[in-house]
């Protein structure tokens, strides 16, 4: 007996298939009962082989990815990993210092929450191409963004960068000295950013801001970056894909009711407030660009 469940075929008691496996099976003549079951068996061990092999292929990605520094949940933007090796390959994101400073965030204790590589590299390219000298960083972490973002300043620029966690202020400081940019070019405040960015407004106005900080404030972080962004100045917003999950207009718990809203309303002010002409790159998690016009 044949019963149908969903978007699943239940051909036999504990055997499922997808409806799209009986693709495979011929229709039998009326009676024919005997190769019906031969037809469904084969499909099933079939479907089964594919879905292992589908299997297999995945966690061999996964594994060659992390042998190229490269997280599941920080990828390329790119699922075929023979592209991503040939993007790490080629364009070479990340440099033996740089993957010291991520792995000394991770023994002091931080977690593996930074820019990947190659959204690293993107801060890098798209600072540059501002020719900033004056740049805000929302959520430093331990440095690993901000090393990329300094990077790409002009060798005068200085960067204001905002943690609230005072030990990942410290990993900060310390990877940034190593990396060797001190405090005449990058100051780290400790605390929270809506309450201290007021300290740096007489500088304003800013080339550029890159928000990376608790997705509930991106809207607040936002609002700050109109006012005191010059005309062509950049923000960029990471993490804008909500993990995916940026559409849904409900989360499965309050707080993450909070975080989606956060970040689409993050994504709306940038693309229709007027105030900016802006993107969101395809990274793995969404980078959000606006250039300031008015």
């Amino acid at each position: 007996m044949i019963e149908m469940r969903s978007r699943f075929i239940l051909v036999m008691p504990g055997i499922r298939m997808d409806i799209k496996d009986l693709s495979k099976i011929q229709r039998p003549k009326f009676g024919d009962a005997q190769l019906l079951m031969v037809q469904v068996a084969a499909a099933v061990v079939n479907s089964k082989a594919i879905r292992k092999a589908q299997h297999t292929r995945r966690a061999a990605e996964v594994r060659e990815w992390s042998l190229m520094g490269i997280s599941e949940d920080k990828g390329f933007g790119q699922s075929d990993p023979k592209v991503v090796e040939y993007a790490h390959r080629v364009f070479k994101p990340e440099d033996p210092l740089l993957t010291s400073i991520r792995e000394e965030s991770r023994r002091q204790g931080l977690p593996d929450i930074e820019v990947g590589v190659f959204d690293g590299l993107h801060l890098e390219v798209l600072v540059g191409m501002t020719g900033a000298r004056r740049v805000v960083e929302i959520g430093t972490l331990g440095g690993y963004s901000g090393i990329h973002i300094l990077r790409g300043m002009q060798p005068t620029g200085h960067l204001h960068t905002f943690e609230l966690n005072p030990h990942h202020a410290d990993v900060a400081r310390e990877n940034f000295n190593r990396a060797g940019f001190g405090a005449e070019r990058v100051t780290v405040h400790v605390g929270p950013a809506l309450t201290n960015l007021a300290n740096i407004e007489r500088e304003a106005p800013f080339d550029v801001v890159f928000v990376d900080a608790d997705k509930v404030h991106y809207p607040d972080y936002l609002r700050w970056a109109m006012e005191h962004l010059r005309i062509g100045g950049v923000v960029i917003g990471d993490n804008t894909f909500g993990w995916g999950q940026v559409y849904r207009e409900k989360g499965v718990s309050d707080r993450e009711d909070q975080v989606l809203t956060g970040l689409r309303t993050f994504n709306d002010l940038v693309a229709n407030s007027g105030r900016f002409r802006a993107t969101i790159l395809p990274t793995a998690e969404g980078l959000t660009v606006g250039v300031k016009v008015r």
